[in-house]
C-alpha cells in the first residue's frame, strides 16, 4: 500500500467497471469497500467479479467464461478480467484446452463428412438457382427480341417487359438496356 491508499489489481478494477458501468464514474479513484465476499454476489448481476478466482471447474464452467468473453473480447476491460482469471486457473484452462483437442479429434471425420455435405448441398442449391436465374433471363431476352420482331417500339416493349415479368421500372429499365438491340 503507497501513501496508505488501498491499491486494486487493474484486472478487479476492470471487473469492476464491467460491473458497474457508468456508476463507476462517481467513484472516481475512492471504491468504497474493504472486502467483497463474492459466493454471496449475485451471480448473474456480478458474473465477472464472480469468476475473479483461481477454483473455475473445467468443462462447463470455462466454456461458459469463454462463450461470455468472446463477445465482449474488444474491450481492454473484458480482456484484463480474462487474462487474470486466466492466468489464476491456468492448469484447469489446460485441461479444457485438451478436452477440446480431443473432442475436435474424436469428431473430425465426422466434422469433415458434415463440412462435405454442407458444400455438396450448397453446389446444388446454387446450381438450382443459377439455372433458374438463367432461365428466367433467357425467356426475357427472348420476349425482348420478339416484341422487338414485332415491331413494337422501346417503351411499349419495356411496358409489356414490366407486366409480364411483374417487374418495378427500374428492373424493366436494366432488361431493355440489356436485350434492346438499336438499329
Amino acid at each position: 500500500m503507497k501513501n496508505g491508499k488501498l491499491q486494486w489489481h487493474p484486472a478487479f478494477s476492470a471487473a469492476l467497471r464491467i460491473t458497474l458501468g457508468d456508476e463507476m464514474q462517481y467513484l472516481g479513484d475512492f471504491i468504497p469497500m474493504q472486502f467483497l465476499y463474492l459466493p454471496k454476489l449475485d451471480k448473474e448481476e456480478n458474473y465477472w467479479l464472480q469468476s475473479l478466482r483461481n477454483n473455475l471447474k473445467a468443462g462447463e464452467e470455462i466454456r461458459t467464461l469463454m462463450s461470455n468473453y468472446e463477445k465482449n473480447r474488444t474491450s481492454k476491460d473484458y480482456s484484463a478480467v480474462m487474462n487474470l482469471i486466466t492466468r489464476a486457473n491456468w492448469e484447469q484452462m489446460e485441461v479444457e484446452k485438451k478436452m477440446c483437442d480431443a473432442l475436435n479429434e474424436l469428431f473430425a471425420e465426422e466434422l469433415r463428412e458434415a463440412d462435405l455435405r454442407g458444400r455438396t448441398e450448397g453446389l446444388k442449391l446454387g446450381k438450382s438457382e443459377g439455372l433458374k436465374l438463367g432461365k428466367s433471363e433467357g425467356l426475357q431476352q427472348a420476349a425482348v427480341e420478339t416484341y422487338q420482331e414485332m415491331g413494337l417500339n422501346y417503351q411499349d416493349t419495356r411496358s409489356r417487359i414490366k407486366e409480364k415479368y411483374q417487374l418495378t421500372e427500374d428492373e424493366a429499365r436494366k432488361i431493355m438496356e440489356k436485350h434492346w438491340k438499336f438499329t
